[in-house]
């Protein structure tokens, strides 16, 4: 890591620049960017292995009722993209880390009983959560 950062340092011109991390708007949404992703991917991953492979779905169900996650984010984008310019995107970011929250505590009480219509309630609250994150994450650098 150290050669890494020496690297990066002292090149002219180094395949990621160090000194970008200076902008403290870039480096606390590049932070908290890290730590949302963590906490989400465990969840995006593992549920459809959960399905599959301990509720025996077929694949196509197992993606249709994953679906609706995608559904809502990609919704939840659009409407930030159009308001971005009108309410502080803080107002986005907290509101999609709110949703978040209540979708992983929903998907913490998950067990062999759950039926479709909870992983799919769980699925769009999330979905809505990483799509109100995104957004204002990503542009406000």
């Amino acid at each position: 890591f150290g050669l890494f950062i020496n690297h990066a340092l002292t090149f002219p011109e180094p395949i990621i620049n160090i000194r970008l991390f200076k902008n403290r708007n870039y480096f606390l949404c590049c932070l908290i960017l890290s730590f949302f992703i963590m906490g989400n991917l465990g969840s995006v991953s593992l549920e459809p292995l959960l399905l599959e492979k301990f509720l025996n779905y077929p694949p196509l169900k197992t993606g249709l009722v994953m679906a609706p996650l995608g559904v809502a984010s990609t919704f939840s984008m659009l409407i930030t993209g159009r308001l971005i310019k009108k309410i502080d995107p803080r107002w986005f970011m907290s509101l999609g880390l709110f949703l978040t929250a209540i979708a992983i505590s929903k998907i913490s009480h998950y067990n062999l009983l759950t039926d479709p219509y909870h992983f799919r309630v769980a699925a769009i609250i999330q979905g809505l959560g990483l799509g109100f994150f995104f957004v204002p994450t990503t542009t406000l650098v």
